[in-house]
Protein backbone atom coordinates (compact mmCIF):
# COMPACT_ATOMS: atom_id res chain seq x y z
CA UNK A 1 0.00 0.00 0.00
CA UNK A 2 1.44 3.56 -0.95
CA UNK A 3 1.48 5.36 1.67
CA UNK A 4 2.75 8.62 3.30
CA UNK A 5 4.27 8.12 6.81
CA UNK A 6 4.64 11.10 9.03
CA UNK A 7 7.30 11.29 12.12
CA UNK A 8 6.44 8.88 14.99
CA UNK A 9 3.78 11.12 17.12
CA UNK A 10 4.59 9.44 20.80
CA UNK A 11 5.15 6.08 22.74
CA UNK A 12 4.04 4.11 25.50
CA UNK A 13 4.90 0.47 25.05
CA UNK A 14 4.74 0.83 21.53
CA UNK A 15 5.48 3.43 18.82
CA UNK A 16 2.97 5.00 16.95
CA UNK A 17 3.02 6.44 13.15
CA UNK A 18 0.40 8.79 11.34
CA UNK A 19 -0.24 7.31 8.17
CA UNK A 20 -1.79 9.11 5.57
CA UNK A 21 -3.49 6.77 2.77
CA UNK A 22 -2.74 8.78 -0.67
CA UNK A 23 -5.31 7.15 -3.12
CA UNK A 24 -4.53 3.66 -2.10
CA UNK A 25 -6.45 0.32 -2.46
CA UNK A 26 -7.30 0.04 0.85
CA UNK A 27 -8.46 3.65 1.32
CA UNK A 28 -10.66 2.96 -1.87
CA UNK A 29 -11.95 -0.21 -0.44
CA UNK A 30 -12.38 2.13 3.14
CA UNK A 31 -14.82 4.16 0.78
CA UNK A 32 -16.95 1.38 -0.85
CA UNK A 33 -17.49 -0.03 2.53
CA UNK A 34 -18.93 2.98 3.79
CA UNK A 35 -20.82 3.71 0.81
CA UNK A 36 -22.58 1.11 1.06
CA UNK A 37 -23.15 1.70 5.04
CA UNK A 38 -24.44 5.22 4.33
CA UNK A 39 -26.79 3.43 1.50
CA UNK A 40 -28.41 0.61 4.08
CA UNK A 41 -31.32 2.06 6.27
CA UNK A 42 -29.65 3.55 9.69
CA UNK A 43 -31.23 0.70 12.59
CA UNK A 44 -34.06 1.78 14.35
CA UNK A 45 -32.93 3.14 18.76
CA UNK A 46 -34.72 -0.01 19.98
CA UNK A 47 -33.12 -2.63 17.42
CA UNK A 48 -29.78 -3.58 18.82
CA UNK A 49 -27.20 -3.86 16.37
CA UNK A 50 -23.84 -7.02 15.69
CA UNK A 51 -21.74 -4.69 15.94
CA UNK A 52 -22.76 -1.09 18.23
CA UNK A 53 -25.55 -2.55 20.52
CA UNK A 54 -29.08 -0.25 20.57
CA UNK A 55 -28.11 3.14 18.88
CA UNK A 56 -29.33 6.84 20.13
CA UNK A 57 -32.16 8.23 18.43
CA UNK A 58 -31.34 10.82 15.53
CA UNK A 59 -32.51 14.33 17.82
CA UNK A 60 -28.76 12.68 20.24
CA UNK A 61 -27.31 12.29 17.08
CA UNK A 62 -27.36 15.72 15.88
CA UNK A 63 -27.15 16.96 19.31
CA UNK A 64 -24.16 15.16 20.11
CA UNK A 65 -22.27 14.03 16.74
CA UNK A 66 -20.55 16.57 14.40
CA UNK A 67 -22.33 16.98 10.89
CA UNK A 68 -20.08 15.32 8.22
CA UNK A 69 -19.02 17.59 5.34
CA UNK A 70 -22.29 17.15 3.58
CA UNK A 71 -24.55 18.33 6.69
CA UNK A 72 -25.42 14.83 7.30
CA UNK A 73 -25.30 12.57 10.14
CA UNK A 74 -25.58 9.41 7.83
CA UNK A 75 -23.53 6.82 8.91
CA UNK A 76 -22.11 8.10 11.99
CA UNK A 77 -22.60 5.87 14.87
CA UNK A 78 -24.39 6.75 18.44
CA UNK A 79 -24.91 3.59 21.11
CA UNK A 80 -26.84 4.55 23.63
CA UNK A 81 -24.48 3.45 26.23
CA UNK A 82 -22.04 6.43 25.49
CA UNK A 83 -24.88 9.52 25.23
CA UNK A 84 -23.70 10.39 28.77
CA UNK A 85 -20.18 10.61 28.22
CA UNK A 86 -20.14 12.69 24.94
CA UNK A 87 -19.38 16.18 24.56
CA UNK A 88 -22.11 18.38 22.56
CA UNK A 89 -20.29 18.65 19.04
CA UNK A 90 -20.89 22.76 19.33
CA UNK A 91 -18.98 22.96 22.48
CA UNK A 92 -15.62 20.61 21.31
CA UNK A 93 -15.86 22.77 18.30
CA UNK A 94 -15.69 26.14 20.40
CA UNK A 95 -13.17 24.18 22.35
CA UNK A 96 -11.07 23.13 19.31
CA UNK A 97 -11.09 26.93 17.91
CA UNK A 98 -10.17 28.56 21.21
CA UNK A 99 -7.48 25.96 21.45
CA UNK A 100 -6.06 26.51 17.58
CA UNK A 101 -5.92 30.62 18.69
CA UNK A 102 -3.33 29.69 21.62
CA UNK A 103 -1.38 26.96 19.98
CA UNK A 104 -1.82 27.46 16.01
CA UNK A 105 -2.88 24.87 13.38
CA UNK A 106 -0.05 23.30 12.80
CA UNK A 107 0.09 21.46 16.36
CA UNK A 108 -0.17 18.11 17.44
CA UNK A 109 -3.03 17.53 20.02
CA UNK A 110 -4.25 14.70 22.14
CA UNK A 111 -7.29 13.73 23.18
CA UNK A 112 -6.53 11.01 25.87
CA UNK A 113 -10.28 9.60 26.68
CA UNK A 114 -11.49 9.90 23.03
CA UNK A 115 -14.83 7.66 23.73
CA UNK A 116 -16.74 7.71 20.60
CA UNK A 117 -15.19 10.94 18.92
CA UNK A 118 -16.97 13.38 19.93
CA UNK A 119 -14.52 16.09 20.76
CA UNK A 120 -11.49 14.13 18.56
CA UNK A 121 -13.56 15.16 15.55
CA UNK A 122 -14.11 18.35 16.21
CA UNK A 123 -10.26 18.30 16.76
CA UNK A 124 -9.23 17.10 13.58
CA UNK A 125 -11.19 19.60 11.79
CA UNK A 126 -8.98 21.94 13.56
CA UNK A 127 -5.56 20.46 13.73
CA UNK A 128 -3.03 19.07 11.29
CA UNK A 129 -2.61 16.15 13.61
CA UNK A 130 -4.75 14.97 16.57
CA UNK A 131 -3.79 11.46 18.37
CA UNK A 132 -6.64 10.03 20.21
CA UNK A 133 -7.05 7.02 22.95
CA UNK A 134 -9.92 4.66 23.92
CA UNK A 135 -8.74 2.49 26.22
CA UNK A 136 -12.70 0.31 26.09
CA UNK A 137 -12.40 -1.59 22.62
CA UNK A 138 -15.79 -1.59 22.08
CA UNK A 139 -16.21 1.95 21.87
CA UNK A 140 -12.59 2.06 20.37
CA UNK A 141 -14.60 0.52 17.52
CA UNK A 142 -17.36 3.11 17.30
CA UNK A 143 -14.12 5.51 17.33
CA UNK A 144 -12.73 4.17 14.62
CA UNK A 145 -15.85 4.09 12.51
CA UNK A 146 -16.69 7.28 12.87
CA UNK A 147 -13.14 8.93 11.98
CA UNK A 148 -13.36 6.92 8.88
CA UNK A 149 -16.85 8.52 8.35
CA UNK A 150 -16.16 11.74 8.39
CA UNK A 151 -12.83 10.69 5.94
CA UNK A 152 -10.33 12.65 8.77
CA UNK A 153 -6.48 11.49 7.89
CA UNK A 154 -4.62 13.14 10.31
CA UNK A 155 -5.89 11.22 13.54
CA UNK A 156 -3.99 8.26 14.91
CA UNK A 157 -6.08 5.99 16.97
CA UNK A 158 -4.62 3.89 19.76
CA UNK A 159 -6.46 1.14 21.64
CA UNK A 160 -4.58 1.61 25.01
CA UNK A 161 -4.43 3.30 28.59
CA UNK A 162 -3.46 6.84 28.24
CA UNK A 163 -2.36 6.70 31.97
CA UNK A 164 0.73 4.61 30.87
CA UNK A 165 2.35 7.01 28.71
CA UNK A 166 5.91 7.20 29.39
CA UNK A 167 7.62 8.93 26.91
CA UNK A 168 6.32 11.49 24.28
CA UNK A 169 8.84 10.93 20.58
CA UNK A 170 6.68 14.27 19.16
CA UNK A 171 6.09 16.37 22.15
CA UNK A 172 2.07 17.61 21.92
CA UNK A 173 1.41 21.35 22.41
CA UNK A 174 -1.90 20.34 24.27
CA UNK A 175 -3.81 17.51 25.64
CA UNK A 176 -7.10 17.40 26.66
CA UNK A 177 -8.97 14.95 29.30
CA UNK A 178 -12.39 14.10 30.06
CA UNK A 179 -12.18 12.20 33.13
CA UNK A 180 -15.45 10.06 34.48
CA UNK A 181 -16.82 11.63 36.70
CA UNK A 182 -18.79 8.75 38.25
CA UNK A 183 -17.09 5.19 39.19
CA UNK A 184 -18.47 2.02 38.26
CA UNK A 185 -20.37 2.24 41.63
CA UNK A 186 -22.60 5.76 40.42
CA UNK A 187 -20.05 7.08 43.50
CA UNK A 188 -18.48 10.53 42.43
CA UNK A 189 -14.87 10.18 41.14
CA UNK A 190 -13.75 12.39 43.88
CA UNK A 191 -10.12 12.84 42.72
CA UNK A 192 -11.09 12.64 39.01
CA UNK A 193 -9.45 9.15 38.48
CA UNK A 194 -8.26 8.20 35.04
CA UNK A 195 -8.08 4.26 35.30
CA UNK A 196 -7.13 4.50 39.33
CA UNK A 197 -4.90 7.39 38.61
CA UNK A 198 -5.72 10.69 40.71
CA UNK A 199 -5.87 13.37 38.30
CA UNK A 200 -3.28 15.53 40.16
CA UNK A 201 -0.83 12.36 39.66
CA UNK A 202 -1.80 12.56 35.91
CA UNK A 203 -1.26 16.21 35.17
CA UNK A 204 2.23 16.23 37.07
CA UNK A 205 3.73 13.35 35.21
CA UNK A 206 2.52 14.86 32.31
CA UNK A 207 3.92 18.67 32.66
CA UNK A 208 7.30 16.43 34.10
CA UNK A 209 7.68 14.78 30.33
CA UNK A 210 6.69 18.21 28.48
CA UNK A 211 6.70 21.42 30.78
CA UNK A 212 5.20 23.26 27.56
CA UNK A 213 2.01 21.89 27.41
CA UNK A 214 -1.50 22.99 27.68
CA UNK A 215 -4.00 20.65 29.79
CA UNK A 216 -7.58 20.85 29.14
CA UNK A 217 -9.07 19.21 31.69
CA UNK A 218 -13.14 18.79 31.66
CA UNK A 219 -14.76 19.04 35.02
CA UNK A 220 -18.89 19.29 36.70
CA UNK A 221 -19.25 22.83 36.86
CA UNK A 222 -19.40 23.09 40.63
CA UNK A 223 -16.13 20.94 40.97
CA UNK A 224 -13.99 23.38 43.17
CA UNK A 225 -10.78 25.21 40.72
CA UNK A 226 -8.08 27.55 42.14
CA UNK A 227 -8.78 30.98 40.68
CA UNK A 228 -4.76 30.78 39.20
CA UNK A 229 -5.94 28.38 36.62
CA UNK A 230 -7.74 29.51 33.20
CA UNK A 231 -11.39 28.28 33.01
CA UNK A 232 -14.13 27.97 30.00
CA UNK A 233 -17.42 27.54 31.49
CA UNK A 234 -20.44 25.74 29.55
CA UNK A 235 -23.87 24.33 30.69
CA UNK A 236 -23.12 22.27 33.64
CA UNK A 237 -19.80 21.77 32.78
CA UNK A 238 -16.17 23.40 31.98
CA UNK A 239 -13.03 23.02 31.07
CA UNK A 240 -9.91 23.87 33.28
CA UNK A 241 -6.81 24.98 31.21
CA UNK A 242 -3.43 24.19 33.14
CA UNK A 243 0.45 25.02 32.23
CA UNK A 244 3.24 24.52 34.46
CA UNK A 245 3.00 27.82 35.95
CA UNK A 246 -0.34 27.68 37.72
CA UNK A 247 0.10 23.71 38.16
CA UNK A 248 3.18 24.36 40.10
CA UNK A 249 1.13 27.10 41.98
CA UNK A 250 -1.63 24.39 42.20
CA UNK A 251 0.62 22.18 44.08
CA UNK A 252 2.23 24.35 46.16
CA UNK A 253 -1.06 25.68 47.63
CA UNK A 254 -1.69 23.03 50.39
CA UNK A 255 -4.51 25.29 51.62
CA UNK A 256 -6.54 25.18 48.59
CA UNK A 257 -5.70 21.34 48.30
CA UNK A 258 -7.00 20.56 51.57
CA UNK A 259 -10.14 22.58 50.72
CA UNK A 260 -10.78 21.06 47.33
CA UNK A 261 -10.75 17.84 49.76
CA UNK A 262 -13.03 19.16 51.93
CA UNK A 263 -15.44 20.38 49.25
CA UNK A 264 -15.59 17.18 47.59
CA UNK A 265 -16.17 15.13 50.25
CA UNK A 266 -19.37 17.62 51.76
CA UNK A 267 -21.05 17.27 48.08
CA UNK A 268 -20.87 13.30 48.24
Amino acid sequence: MQTEIANNLFCGDHSWQLVINKNSKHETKIKELYTQHIQDSRPSINEPTADFGPLADDYKMSKLLMPKSDFTHDGLILPKSCEKYVTCWKISLNIALKLKKMIGRDSLVIDATANIGGITTALAKHFRYVAAYEINPDYFRVLEHNVNCYNFKNVTLINEDFTTISQFVTKPKAIIIDPPWYNHDASFNQDMNLSEVPLTELLTNLFTLCPDLLILVKLPDNYPVANYASIVFYKKMKFVIYDLPNWQKFNLDKEFQDFLRLSVQESL
